[in-house]
């Protein structure tokens, strides 16, 4: 797959950005017409006030009068429905240029679901055993070595391995609990959506950190902050997704494709010696 998943969820972004910018132009188009259209109304209005008032004394005049000199009112209506018609054209190319921005749209949402389905097929067929370069995590999912290590600390050698079980599994219960919400949002500079991160001041993780310190403090935070971020209505469960291990960050779908692909490849030349 040539394209990354991640730079069609940004195309597909920017092409949103484009629609709302054309809907706030068309909208402004619509309410200057209808502006228009009112004004064009009062000036009609008012010469037919004016005409109802004016005596007719000489016909023969009055057409020698509108034949040699055009009435400002005509002028005004020219001038405001010619004002229109340029208004109603812009407003048709916005249509326009909307319409296929939309169009676009949709190819984009058809292709980041096809480019999903394939991510989704790639990591149900991927080794789940295997931690390498690329590899499948499990989001959500607390890791139990900073428990060990924390508790290798603090209790004798023959009781850390079963209290660092015990610990791991109070901790995993705890994620679970949705009722739990150990979460503040804040607002960040060129953000526009708040910020969601972990609320130190609550007590459960206060209590956690000054009894064993801060790797199993961050092994629970970044749990925590996993399970919000993939299940954010749905509960708290672990999620399996498709991560890059060397630089710590979820891996794209050209990047676990090539690593397969490198991976075949590797075997094929063993096979052959």
């Amino acid at each position: 797959m040539k394209q990354m998943y991640g730079e069609t969820v940004l195309e597909k972004r920017m092409t949103d950005e484009k629609m709302i910018e054309k809907k706030k132009e068309n909208e402004k188009l619509h309410r200057k017409i209808i502006e228009l259209e009112k004004l064009c109304d009062q000036d009609k209005d008012q010469a037919g006030v004016k005409d109802a008032k004016q005596e007719k004394t000489d016909e023969d005049d009055e057409d020698e009068d509108e034949d040699q000199e055009q009435d400002p009112d005509e002028v005004n209506d020219d001038d405001g429905n010619e004002k229109m018609k340029k208004i109603r054209k812009k407003l048709k190319e916005t249509e326009e240029e909307l319409e296929y921005a939309e169009a676009h749209n949709h190819k984009l949402i058809a292709k980041q679901s096809e480019l999903e389905e394939a991510r989704e097929e790639l990591i149900y067929g991927w080794d789940s055993a295997s931690r390498a370069f690329i590899g499948v995590k499990r989001m959500g999912e607390l890791e139990s070595k900073p428990f060990q290590t924390a508790c290798k600390r603090k209790y004798p050698m023959d009781e850390a391995d079963d209290q660092a079980a015990a610990l791991c599994s109070l901790w995993e219960s705890y994620l679970r609990d949705s009722c739990w919400k150990p979460f503040k949002t804040i607002r960040v500079a060129f953000r526009q959506l708040p910020k969601i991160t972990i609320d130190e001041g609550d007590e459960k993780l206060k209590k956690l950190k000054d009894e064993f310190g801060d790797e199993v403090y961050n092994a629970v935070t970044t749990a925590l902050l996993e399970s919000k971020e993939y299940n954010s209505h749905h509960g708290r469960y672990t999620v399996s997704e498709l991560w890059n291990f060397k630089q710590g960050r979820r891996a794209s779908l050209k990047e676990g494709v090539s690593y397969l692909l490198k991976q075949l490849k590797l075997q094929k030349r063993r096979r052959s010696r």
